[in-house]
Order: structure tokens, then sequence, then C-alpha cells
């Protein structure tokens, strides 16, 4: 089914990329942060919006604007690590890339760059909790995040590492990754998706055309092989995959396709669904995300006349 944004609000569901996703597991809504877009106020880069969608009556509302008149608020994030917390009912943002530019608000909020950060759906409103910053050994952009329920941690993708996060004690734990059949690893070039029950992250490297998944509980990474189909030039459109916790499978987005293929961990075989498209209509979008709470693959992000704006 075709999902456009009808209701007047100005949300990403049209043109965008590098948005991020997170269900929450409490209210049955997708909260969509951060990225690229065309709105209001400032530059399509780093919006500082917060919404959410309701998959069933397919309505976006607006839980945090562009700015604030108090408080705090992430600066201009982009690609960035956004996940939710069923523990404390609570999404954590983890920095990445962020845009330094002048104040744009001209309010009385805050704004924080390359600050761990939360935002409060009850409240609607960030806060830092002033926690204990990225490891400053680690190299590279880390732009995405899951949390782990099993463990009460935040799992975040590095280029050629993954950083575990415990919440409870406020201390990050650096694991560096490598597979042979890669020579530079990009395992943050993909969204990352987390099988809880399988206790795995997975991730495409998308210059090496190459799946991986990285084991939580022993802290090593599977290189599973390589993608079935070729992928295309910008990482922001090729590696949007989602785990589907209803099937046991992953769902990967192709782009040029513009299909899902799905990839069975049992067998490590991947599938192509038939028919891909049964509405007929022309598929687009930049981004994906599997919402297990409905079974739906929603994707959003281009139309016709503009894959990335």
């Amino acid at each position: 089914r075709l999902y456009p944004p009808h209701d007047g609000v100005s949300a990403p569901g049209r043109n965008s990329k590098d948005i991020r996703f997170a269900l929450n597991h409490d209210n049955s809504r997708i909260y969509i942060s951060t990225g690229d877009w065309s709105g209001p106020l400032y530059g399509d880069s780093g919006r500082q919006e917060t919404f959410s969608y309701d998959v069933v009556t397919d309505r976006w509302a607006v839980e945090h604007p562009s700015c604030a008149a108090s408080g705090v608020q992430p600066m201009r994030p982009d690609e960035i690590g956004f996940t939710y917390d069923t523990k404390r009912k609570l999404f954590w943002l983890v920095p990445g890339f962020e845009l330094n530019l002048p104040d744009t608000c001209h309010t009385g909020v805050t704004l924080m760059r390359g600050n761990v950060m939360t935002f409060d759906p009850a409240t609607r409103a960030w806060a830092d909790p002033r926690r204990a910053g990225l490891p400053s050994a680690a190299p590279g952009i880390h732009t995405y995040a899951e949390y782990d329920p099993v463990t009460d941690a935040l799992i975040v993708l590095g280029p050629d590492e993954v950083l575990h996060y415990a919440i409870s004690t406020n201390q990050w734990r650096r694991v560096p990754v490598r597979t042979p059949n890669i020579g530079t690893l990009r395992l943050s070039e993909s969204r990352a998706t987390i099988d809880v029950t399988g206790r795995a992250v997975y991730s495409i490297d998308n210059t090496a055309k190459r799946l991986l998944r990285y084991r939580i509980d022993t802290r090593t990474l599977d290189d599973l092989g390589p993608l079935p189909a070729a992928t295309h030039a910008s990482v922001e459109r090729a590696t949007n995959v989602g785990w589907d916790p209803v099937n046991g499978v992953l769902l990967w987005w192709h782009y040029d396709e513009q299909r899902v293929r799905v990839y069975h961990p049992d067998t490590r075989q991947w599938e192509l669904p038939s028919p891909p498209n049964p509405s007929g209509q022309p598929l687009r979008g930049n981004s994906a995300y599997f919402d297990a709470m409905h079974n739906v693959f929603i994707v959003m992000g281009a139309s016709e006349t503009c894959n990335v704006c």
C-alpha cells in the first residue's frame, strides 16, 4: 500500500534521506528524527524536528519542533544513532555526524553538539543526561545505534569497531572487529538492525558488497558473504536493512530494483519474493524500517522527480 503523508503535517515522508527510525513500544508509533529533507526555517541537511508516524492510520505528528522555546536539543543532527530504550521509555541519541553551524533558532533553547542525549516521548522534550562521551580512541563516525534489552546497553556501530554502552553504569566498551575478506571495513555504512532473540546486529558493507553480522554476546563479526545483487553507489540509498522477528528473516530494501530481498539466517540463503510489487505502482525510498509491532516494512523518502533532496 502507498501511504503519502496527507494530513497537513510537513514531514520527511516524501523527499528525504539519512532519517532515523525507532519504534515506541508503548504507544505503537514510529519516531522519526534527524537527517535531510526539505523543511521550514533553515537548510535541508541536519533537520532538528522529531516526528511520529502511525502505520495503521497513516497519521503524522510533530513531537518536537525545529526550535524549542527553552531547554536543550541537538544541533543539526544529520547521521546519528537513534534508538528506543524500552526499560526507561526514552529515546537515546548517540552523536555521529552533526553540522556545526551558528544558532538558527534564536530562541531560549540551547543547541548541543557531540553529546549523548535523550528524548522523552511523554513530555516531548530533549534532555542532556550528562553521560560519558564516546571513547576518544574511537575513530570515524558512529551513525547507527540499537538498544539491547537483554544487556540494557546501546550497541553502536563504527567503521571497524562496535561500541557497547552500559546505560546503568555509564561505561563504554570498544570492540575492534575485522574480517579477512574485507581490507578496509565499513561496518557503519548500513542502517543497523538488531535481532534480540538471535543476539546479533546486522549491517551491510556497501563498498565491499557483503552482508555482516555482529554477535552481541561473543563480540565477534561474521562475514555472511556477498550480496545477491549489485547495489547503488550511494551508501544512503543502498543499505536499508530491517530485522523481521515475526518471520526470523532479514529484509533488504533494494533501491535500484525497487523491491525487497529476504535473507534467511538458518540456511544463509537469499530469497526474491514474487510478485515483488503487487500494487503495480512505482516504489521509491531512501530509507526503510521494519515495524515489528504491526509486521510492516515501510519505505519512504523519494519521489519520481527527486530521489535525494
